[in-house]
């Protein structure tokens, strides 16, 4: 989790669509294992997206790099 207060500029891009079970894997945009439908997605940069948590507080995702 981080505060809202790091990311001040960020965009919304979508929200969650789509809520699967928590032992099935997302396989499409903006569906979530972990997150509810209507969590609202926000993108920092092409790597690191956050989620809407609380008031203030966003769910931190990034994308892994390939080796």
């Amino acid at each position: 989790m981080v505060a809202k207060s790091q990311y001040p500029n960020v965009s919304q891009v979508g929200s969650v669509s789509k809520m699967v079970r928590t032992n099935q894997l997302p396989t499409k945009e903006f569906s979530s294992n972990q997150l509810s439908k209507g969590t609202k997605i926000y993108q920092v940069d092409e790597n690191t997206l956050l989620a809407n948590w609380d008031n203030e507080r966003y769910k931190l995702f990034e994308r892994k790099k390939s080796s």
